[in-house]
């Protein structure tokens, strides 16, 4: 490619932007602190947020997850984060 002095048309890199700082909104210590031991079903559960990427736009998902058995145990999905996902 170089000797013929061309290019690829590669996708330009995406950074999401995640956080918006809302000085009004509840804030919830961290608890968990990097310890996901659990010992028995519905001890301690995990949610994780993922941003997926659609010809029609992002979709967010939201799923919770059991950390003892790793069964997911719900997930709602939306266009928008502003709807409550759970």
């Amino acid at each position: 490619m170089k000797k013929l002095n061309i290019n690829s048309a590669g996708k330009p890199k995406f950074k999401t932007t995640t956080t918006k700082v809302d000085r009004q909104a509840i804030h919830f210590p961290n608890l968990i602190l990097g310890d996901f031991t659990s010992y028995k079903p519905n001890q301690l559960w995990t949610s994780d947020l993922t941003y997926i990427s659609t010809k029609d736009g992002w979709v967010y998902l939201c799923i919770i997850l059991d950390t003892f058995s790793r069964a997911i145990i719900g997930w709602s999905m939306h266009d928008n984060l502003k709807n409550k996902l759970f």
